[in-house]
């Protein structure tokens, strides 16, 4: 898990002493949050998949993950044409800039 976290920047201090036990440590008290958001998304995929649903009900839950979850956890995650860039912000700033986002959208609409 170390290794996998290490790769987006969050496990700075941070100290796994086993594998095997289930007790809570400073360690996975933070990266619990990360750890659900995961699974959450994970789980709703899942769900698409198995229901028979399209490829826009899946984007939509990516979309989701990154205006809202990740959003709430100060990440910025930025669509590029060749993937994604993810970048650490503040979540006030970044909840703006949705806002602001959706309010061009709704104008666009009309």
């Amino acid at each position: 898990v170390s290794k996998i976290l290490s790769c987006f920047g969050l496990t700075d201090g941070l100290s796994f002493t086993s594998s095997s036990t289930t007790e809570r440590t400073p360690a996975s008290d933070q990266v619990a949050p990360w750890m659900d958001a995961f699974a959450s998304f994970r789980d709703e995929i899942r769900n698409i998949a198995r229901g028979g649903g399209d490829a826009s009900q899946i984007l939509s839950v990516c979309d989701r993950l990154r205006d809202e979850t990740l959003v709430d956890m100060g990440i910025r995650l930025e669509d590029k044409a060749d993937g994604s860039v993810w970048k650490r912000d503040d979540p006030a700033t970044l909840r703006l800039e949705v806002e602001e986002k959706r309010r061009s959208a709704r104008e666009a609409e009309r």
